[in-house]
């Protein structure tokens, strides 16, 4: 298969309704969202602004599923992929997006840029073109799961340091980090430090019924588009909540990994979940 057909094929396999409304004429190059974009913010250029960034996928798009740009291309600025356009692609969805969504905020249509931007760091993945960095980051953790009997004792060394480090802080020699036991709430941090030992202080003030989980929260497959590996990342907290029987699966402040768990992840698997997922800043704000 040619690499021009591949693309057309991926593309396809991800056009749906939203992409195909913010891939047409919703667009009016009003310019309310560049102001909104902060890469356009940082540099200035007018290739960084949303709707550039948006149009060197969507001219692609309307070119294939818009019926006016299939018979009048000129008329809407549609074209035929080449060869350059990938290129063009991995600077505007990789480098200068970072699909924070403030463009949509900020759009009067409503016109979904990151998905568009999305879709397009979908198509580069499949097609070999995504960062290195990114797909190891994924893989290392879905092999976490799959390796996990090897990983988890020194894993649970490490978290009992850290729980040393919770009771000099507490002055409470009975605080504890529970991992992966039977309770209400299943909490999931980050790689980091930062994010357990403050946790596991609140929790231990508020005397709740709380364990921390095995895994980290962040979805690197969400990064770049795969969504079969990013639903498979997010499998392992959905087993290990089972596990441990919990209610509430609270996530640690994360730019991402709240937004998956809370909204994307739902609509991947066709369902919600058995538990409640929450932000730990709810949490606090209930304490």
């Amino acid at each position: 298969m040619e690499a021009k057909e591949k693309v057309y094929q991926e593309l396809d396999k991800r056009f749906n309704r939203l992409i195909g409304t913010s891939a047409t004429n919703l667009c009016t190059h009003c310019g309310w969202c560049i102001d909104s974009c902060h890469i356009f913010k940082a540099t200035g250029n007018p290739d960084h602004s949303p709707v550039a960034k948006a149009e060197k996928v969507r001219r692609v798009l309307k070119r294939k599923h818009d019926w006016l740009s299939r018979l009048f291309p000129k008329w809407t600025g549609a074209k035929d992929l080449t060869d350059s356009d990938l290129d063009e692609w991995i600077e505007a969805a990789f480098k200068n997006c970072t699909l924070c969504e403030r463009c949509v905020v900020n759009c009067p249509m409503g016109v979904e840029t990151p998905q568009l931007l999305g879709t397009a760091r979908g198509v580069l993945t499949a097609m070999g073109k995504s960062p290195e960095i990114l797909n190891q980051l994924t893989d290392s953790a879905i092999a976490r799961e799959e390796n996990m009997e090897m990983m988890e004792p020194f894993f649970r060394k490490q978290i009992a340091n850290l729980e040393k480090q919770v009771q000099e802080k507490m002055g409470d020699e009975n605080a504890r980090i529970p991992l992966s036991e039977e309770a209400d709430i299943l909490y999931v941090p980050l790689s980091g430090a930062h994010t357990m030992i403050p946790a596991a202080m609140i929790f231990n003030a508020a005397k709740a019924d709380w364990t921390m989980s095995l895994f980290e929260a962040s979805n690197y497959g969400l990064f770049v588009a795969d969504i079969p590996k990013a639903k498979r990342i997010v499998e392992r907290l959905m087993k290990e909540a089972k596990k441990v029987k919990a209610k509430t699966l609270v996530v640690t402040e994360c730019g991402h990994a709240y937004g998956v768990l809370k909204w994307e992840a739902p609509k991947w698997f066709g369902k919600q979940f058995d538990f409640e997922v929450k932000s730990l800043l709810e949490v606090m704000d209930d304490y």
